[in-house]
């Protein structure tokens, strides 16, 4: 195995390498006694602890990070292989539980080693416990190459000022042709990526398929309007007349009533006291009050918390109007996901308009594509022009980031390249091409691929991952790339409805991903889930009681309570930095 002199690396700061060192000692002594917690707890459980990726002559990443500063001849800058003589990598992450052990068992990887002449070690961790397992590595003082994937934010401004993760801004714009050919073509991706310090420790995750970017969307039973002999309503009056019908004229037509209009699960901004779930959140689109997830909106420039405007109150108030009338589920705002995937596939079918991901995805049934369709924005109460929420921003930073014991990090920048080649980014998502991806038999263009079926008694999540990564590294497949080359059928319906009657007029001022300070994500951290847990418990009183109007003044001046000025001041410094990056 070819041993290499370290090239010269401007990005290695020789300040930042003593600032770790000071802290190495805290560390060594904390990750000790943690480490050896988790090796006793493993050794319990029959499995041993995993061993150390780092330290080996062979590896591109042995040994101290100095050296000295020539180029050296078996490397090459561009073009494949990486280099000369094979080199090995030690990269740590994590993988499904129902993923190989050793990824260099995917024929994709294989492929990787061919082309580049690296060899990748891997040592990954099931996702259940990888966090944990994560962290007391990093507090060993003893790293990997490369760590591949589910850094935070706050993690990476940490470990990257601490000198363990080495920027990477520089060697991308040196040997990642095909990452800087990426964030050309995806709006905001290199501002996602860089951190609030100015640097980049990590390369970004990007799947911007065509069928995202809604958070839910209402779909809606078209033999029931046909049964109570009603049209797709496009106003908000024309939608409740449509679930009174829907209530007192027994669309399902076996003779009981047992309609129920509008269901849907979890929080009225779709999160689930599970975490999942699938909320109204499309309803406050005819408000002119688009409400995502997270609750924030731009608004004139600035950052806002959609719960504290007016427009929200009006929302909530005519959504009780409607529960005080019988027209919304009783169960909504408690029923889980299994429950509620268990009602909409009764039989017959028990409720009128409903919140779904997919309809495929939802209703197990196949044929609910002919007994549902998407229900397109409406009009609101004063014909007010809706204004759907869209994300307009994809993709994450937190992946394949190159820590100092990594000799060569030119090496892992130009591996981590690799995989943003578009159809290898894509079968790092999808699945190998010729195993799980297979020629279109609908298309007949010889370009587009399908998702072949899975093994006699494998479902199609452990054929994925039994295939590929399924994510959980770099990538990168842009929206436009997603539509010429994978071709997922079930889809079809979703992307024209999402094309049509989303996008056009979707709000154009979407919350990108925020990249907060260490010391903001303290402030955020401290806010966020108290404010969304009292936001979304009150919202759902307020339906159920109607008493919105008499308490509102009250609940605001709860919000001010809790820092939420804190939270959107935070906020608002990330997203001008955003800009700021975005502009650069």
């Amino acid at each position: 195995m070819y041993k290499f002199n370290r090239l010269k690396n401007t990005h290695y700061n020789a300040e930042r390498k003593s600032d770790m060192k000071k802290r190495l000692v805290q560390r060594t002594v904390a990750g000790f006694l943690a480490g050896l917690m988790l090796i006793l707890a493993s050794g319990c459980a029959g499995n041993s602890s995993p061993a150390s990726s780092s330290g080996t002559d062979t590896s591109s990443g042995a040994g101290s990070s100095g050296g000295g500063e020539g180029t050296d001849s078996n490397f090459n800058p561009t073009g494949w292989p990486v280099v000369n003589e094979k080199v090995n990598l030690k990269v740590y992450g994590s993988r499904a539980s129902n993923s190989p052990e050793d990824w260099n068992e995917f024929s994709i990887f294989k492929k990787m080693e061919e082309t580049t002449n690296v060899h990748i070690e891997w040592e990954l961790v099931e996702g259940s416990t990888y966090t944990e397992r994560r962290n007391v590595m990093i507090n060993s003082g003893v790293y990997p190459d490369v760590i591949k994937d589910g850094l935070t934010v706050t993690e990476l401004m940490r470990y990257g000022s601490e000198g363990i993760f080495i920027p990477q801004e520089d060697l991308q714009q040196q040997y990642c042709p095909q990452l800087m050919d990426l964030y050309d073509q995806q709006k905001g991706l290199r501002a996602i990526n860089t951190m609030p310090d100015g640097h980049v420790y990590s390369m970004p995750f990007l799947s911007d398929a065509p069928w995202t970017g809604l958070s839910r969307e209402a779909v809606i039973n078209t033999d029931w309007l046909e049964a109570v002999d009603m049209e797709m309503p496009t106003t908000l009056e024309e939608f409740k007349d449509v679930l009174i019908a829907f209530r007192d004229k027994d669309p399902n037509g076996n003779g009981k009533k047992d309609e129920i209009p509008l269901s849907w699960a979890g929080a009225l901004n779709n999160k689930h006291v599970s975490g999942w779930g699938f909320g109204l959140n499309w309803l406050a689109d005819s408000f002119q009050c688009p409400d995502p997830d997270s609750h924030l909106d731009i608004v004139d420039g600035k950052v806002t918390f959609v719960p504290m405007r007016e427009e929200y109150k009006e929302w909530v108030k005519w959504l009780s109007e409607l529960y005080a009338e019988g027209l919304l589920d009783k169960n909504g705002f408690t029923q889980g996901t299994d429950q509620y995937a268990a009602l909409l596939n009764s039989t017959p079918y028990q409720v009128g308009v409903a919140s779904v991901w997919d309809i495929g995805d939802t209703f197990t049934d196949p044929d609910a594509y002919d007994h549902y369709d998407y229900l397109p924005p409406m009009k609101g109460l004063d014909g007010e022009d809706p204004t759907p929420y869209y994300s307009w921003y994809a993709g994450n930073a937190g992946n394949w980031a190159i820590t100092t014991s990594c000799q060569i990090p030119e090496i892992a920048a130009r591996v981590g390249d690799y995989c943003y080649d578009k159809d290898v980014s894509l079968e790092m998502f999808e699945g190998a091409i010729g195993e799980r991806l297979v020629p279109c038999t609908v298309c007949n263009d010889g370009r587009a691929l399908m998702v072949s079926d899975p093994p006699e008694g494998m479902d199609n999540t452990t054929f994925r991952n039994q295939s590929g990564p399924g994510g959980g590294i770099q990538l990168g497949v842009t929206r436009d790339y997603y539509k010429e080359r994978l071709h997922l059928h079930y889809t079809d319906r979703k992307v024209k409805f999402i094309d049509e009657e989303v996008r056009p007029i979707a709000d154009k001022d979407s919350v990108p991903p925020l990249n907060y300070t260490v010391e903001e994500s303290e402030i955020v951290n401290q806010v966020q889930t108290t404010v969304i847990d009292y936001v979304n418990r009150r919202a759902a009183e307020w339906v159920m009681n109607g008493k919105i109007e008499e308490e509102w003044d009250a609940y605001l001046k709860e919000l001010e309570n809790m820092n939420i000025d804190g939270w959107m001041e935070a906020a608002q410094k990330s997203y001008e930095r955003f800009l700021e990056a975005v502009e650069e």
